[in-house]
């Protein structure tokens, strides 16, 4: 006789409770006489215990077997099956604003001023098209005009989402309220951008210059400017981005704002890991002649060498640095050897152009454990056919003192400042000697352009002082060739490199 297999019945607990079921004993259970060995009687019947079940089903339900209740099962044992509750809450979304929607997606405030003009321009179409079926749509490159009219729309959109308050109350004639954090310098509407104007209405000083725009310390537009004035300075600090940010725009807690922006350049983090930091001794007397022209003491040292090509070869350039010890100014010549020949040339040159000194202080072979073999070697030279030179001209040529490196930290820290922004300029590209030319010159007009003094927030104060100021009193303006390309490397027009 084919007998079918024991099977397991699994039922959910959350259909049934542990008080619906009952035990039955082995020695009642008719089940278990399929799982043990046992012969099948003759008289095996439709009355037999097999078919009808235990014999207490047919009595009282208070007379069937009693067991104790089972213990309660904790929440801990692994067999417990938990539901997890979850709950949700509805929040109404509010349409999310030009600025959080589409300016936040954008990287670069260049690249922003191109989808601005290009949107401008459809916008110009369609509105023209109304009036004029016939009309085409404006195409070819972008010019001034037309990215200096997507900036000011950009501006006012980014005004009108974040500082509607004081728009609408000048509107309105009144007065910008007292929370406002340009209240006290009297913000007005002109040309469409709200502006302060303070006190220097009457100034010779360019127009953005006296009537700044406002704009929100905490917006992606202001991100934007302000790596946008970063990558200018080629990758500058703090107080040069914020004295570059401030001919134009004004921020309500500029230096923070400046600050949480440049910290989260990349490519600067690279770069600066503090080390350990020696204590400095008092400031020499040639530090503090505050009433001697620029140059009069001069601190000098060379660094490189710098790869250039020259045709289908690689020579060696270095940078000739001169910095004036009071007045903090720089001023870079390029080398093409090491040769005391080259330097007295270089040394010439720069006479020529920043005027006579009075002494002249560079580093000793000595002290030159960092640098390069043969720059040991080619100081080494110079103190014996130099040193003569310089006597017959009336220069006080010294040698800081052996292993006193806090005597070399003025010259030190401008070549590891030209270091950097050269870095950051050529990206390890090799450029041709001219370029090389052009952009130590142009270094060199960044670093005398640098803030001497902390820059403040309030608009009316004076402009920090820069070395630039004390050599020639006129701003430095970089001409930009234009949009870089592969090709630029191979034509004619190698200037774009720089």
């Amino acid at each position: 006789m084919a007998l079918a297999p024991f099977e397991t019945v699994k039922v959910p607990s959350s259909t049934t409770t542990p008080t619906s079921w009952r035990h039955v004993p082995g020695e009642n259970n008719v089940a278990d006489v399929l799982t043990r060995p046992f012969e099948i009687p003759e008289n095996l019947t439709s009355d037999h215990p097999f078919y009808r079940g235990p014999d207490f089903l047919y009595d009282a339900e208070d007379k069937w077997p009693r067991i104790p209740a089972p213990p309660p099962v904790p929440l801990s044992d692994p067999e417990v099956h938990q539901r997890a509750g979850v709950a949700h809450t509805t929040v109404p979304h509010s349409p999310e604003q030009l600025p959080d929607a589409w300016f936040s997606k954008v990287s670069t405030f260049y690249r922003l001023k191109i989808y601005t003009a290009v949107f401008l321009r459809l916008r110009d179409y369609l509105l023209e098209k109304r009036m004029r079926p016939d009309a085409k749509i404006r195409s070819g490159r972008i010019d001034i005009d037309e990215l200096i009219r997507a900036r000011d729309c950009i501006l006012i959109v980014v005004q009108r989402s974040h500082l509607s308050t004081e728009i609408q109350a000048l509107k309105a004639g009144r007065d910008v309220p007292r929370s406002s954090p340009v209240w006290k310098y009297k913000p007005a509407i002109i040309h469409g951008l709200l502006r302060i104007t303070g006190r220097l209405a009457t100034s010779s000083l360019a127009f953005t210059w006296k009537y700044p725009v406002v704009l929100p310390s905490k917006c992606h537009v202001t991100e934007l400017l302000i790596n946008d004035a970063h990558m200018q300075s080629a990758h500058g600090t703090a107080q040069m981005v914020l004295c570059n940010l401030r001919q134009a725009y004004h921020l309500p807690r500029a230096k923070q704002s400046v600050q949480r922006v440049v910290s989260k350049c990349i490519n600067c983090k690279r770069y600066t890991r503090k080390f350990l930091q020696q204590q400095m001794s008092d400031l020499p007397s040639v530090r503090q002649q505050t009433n001697q022209p620029a140059f009069y003491s001069t601190g000098c040292d060379i660094a490189g060498p710098f790869n250039i090509r020259r045709a289908r070869s690689e020579v060696k350039r270095y940078l000739c640095v001169f910095t004036c010890m009071t007045s903090r100014a720089v001023h870079f010549e390029t080398m093409e050897s090491l040769e005391s020949q080259s330097f007295l040339q270089a040394f010439r040159r720069f006479i020529a152009r920043r005027g006579p000194i009075f002494g002249l202080k560079t580093d000793n072979a000595t002290t030159f454990k960092g640098a390069d073999r043969e720059i040991r070697e080619a100081i080494l030279e110079w103190n014996d056919t130099v040193r003569d030179t310089l006597r017959q001209a009336g220069i006080k040529w010294e040698f800081q003192t052996p292993y006193a490196s806090s005597q070399s930290g003025v010259w030190e820290r401008m070549i590891r400042a030209a270091r950097w922004h050269l870095r950051h300029t050529l990206k390890e590209q090799v450029v041709s000697d001219e370029t090389f030319r052009t952009v130590v010159v142009e270094v060199e007009a960044i670093l005398n352009g640098r803030p001497l003094t902390a820059c403040s927030d309030d608009p009316d104060d004076l402009n920090p002082i820069t070395p630039s100021q004390l050599i020639a009193p006129r701003l430095y303006a970089d001409l930009p060739p234009g949009i870089f390309r592969k090709e630029d490397g191979i034509l004619r027009n190698r200037y774009r490199q720089s």
